[in-house]
């Protein structure tokens, strides 16, 4: 279900990180035939950078739905798929896992806004400087280190090694035999692959950079 990815990666060749999910703000929103309403500070990272699908295609296994999505978002980051979810394309993971993150909460907002009365709308010049500030790197990256930040308070083993919680499944006979031979298995007592010594390294860049800004994203 994610081949109309590859669509999005060969008509935006800048784009280097592309986010799917259906959390639920967003999936409820989508139900209703509405696009994003951005009428909050929070949500103007969205301003004019929403795309919106009213119809749902099906589900995205083929060749027709990638070229219908990729179409509708278009020159945006963010599209709201009806009956589906959402999608970003960013240049980078952490642009893309933000505007992910900021469009479920976007969606939750509209949802409890909808409940309480008519949503009014912003000035354009003020969504429009309230977009470029949210979306300055410093901004982006100090989001992103505050939410790696909580994550390795639940588990400070999240980005060493392997959970805990997930080592029983990893050792079983059973599950090693059944994930062979679609990828690798690492024992636990392992070094860290190449691939999350590269997400660690990318964490610790980021961290190191914007360390002193630690603002709640919200």
């Amino acid at each position: 279900s994610n081949r109309f990815h590859l669509w999005i990666y060969r008509k935006r060749p800048e784009v280097k990180s592309i986010i799917h999910t259906h959390p639920p703000h967003t999936s409820a929103l989508s139900m209703i035939g509405e696009p994003l309403a951005v009428a909050h500070m929070d949500t103007a990272v969205f301003w004019d950078d929403c795309a919106y699908l009213p119809e749902w295609p099906g589900v995205p296994i083929g060749d027709e739905e990638g070229r219908i999505i990729s179409g509708v978002l278009g020159t945006k980051r963010a599209a709201l798929l009806a009956h589906h979810g959402l999608v970003t394309a960013c240049g980078t993971v952490e642009e893309a896992a933000m505007l992910a993150l900021f469009l479920e909460r976007a969606a939750k907002l509209q949802l409890l806004a909808r409940a309480a009365g008519k949503i009014r709308p912003i000035s354009p010049e003020h969504a429009q400087e309230a977009d470029d500030y949210r979306l300055r790197a410093s901004i982006i990256g100090a989001t992103v280190c505050y939410f790696a930040r909580k994550a390795l308070k639940v588990d400070p083993g999240v980005i060493w090694s392997v959970p805990a919680r997930w080592r029983p499944m990893l050792s079983s006979p059973a599950t090693q035999a059944r994930r062979q031979p679609r990828w690798p298995t690492y024992p636990v007592s392992s070094p860290i692959p190449a691939r999350s010594r590269a997400g660690l390294s990318m964490y610790r860049s980021a961290a190191a950079r914007y360390r002193p800004i630690s603002p709640s994203p919200i």
